[in-house]
């Protein structure tokens, strides 16, 4: 939609500017924000969110400082993610488990929704999509993706 209305605002700018009726105007000082700089900490994943607000935060976080949850003791970058397409209520079942696994990606719960992972990077490799990575490391069915500081926290 504003690819779209993005399109039609540059051409009718474009026009008035070869027309010589393109003005510039000055931003007001009033109301204008910065946006805090990102820290490490930004990029952690909170599986007790929703999938599509953990979708929003690994785009946003990408490429610096990166999204990451927890892989076996270590941090696992996630790179690319989407909400999972779901019938299945997920309520009963522990943010942050992984509910299954397969070259297509990786399917973890959320605090609503899943959430279908496609690209990660462990830590000290490159990054790869998630078939890749279950051949090289293996995932299963049921592990935990929280990162450590927050599983030792519960």
């Amino acid at each position: 939609r504003l690819a779209v209305l993005g399109a039609e605002l540059l051409v009718s700018s474009l026009s008035a500017l070869q027309a010589g009726s393109l003005r510039a105007h000055a931003q007001p000082e009033e109301g204008a924000s910065l946006a805090p700089l990102l820290s490490p900490s930004d990029g952690h994943i909170d599986w007790t969110c929703s999938a599509k607000t953990i979708d929003g935060q690994v785009r946003g976080v990408t490429p610096w400082p990166g999204a990451r949850c927890g892989y076996r003791g270590m941090e696992l970058k996630v790179l690319a993610a989407q909400p999972a397409p779901t019938s299945e209520p997920s309520q009963s079942i522990q943010p942050g488990l992984v509910l299954s696994v397969s070259d297509a990606g990786v399917v973890v719960c959320c605090g609503e929704g899943q959430l279908l992972l496609t690209r990660v990077q462990p830590t000290g490799r490159k990054a790869q999509d998630v078939g890749d990575f279950l051949r090289g490391y293996g995932l299963e069915v049921g592990e935990n993706l929280s990162l450590p500081e927050a599983v030792s926290e519960e």
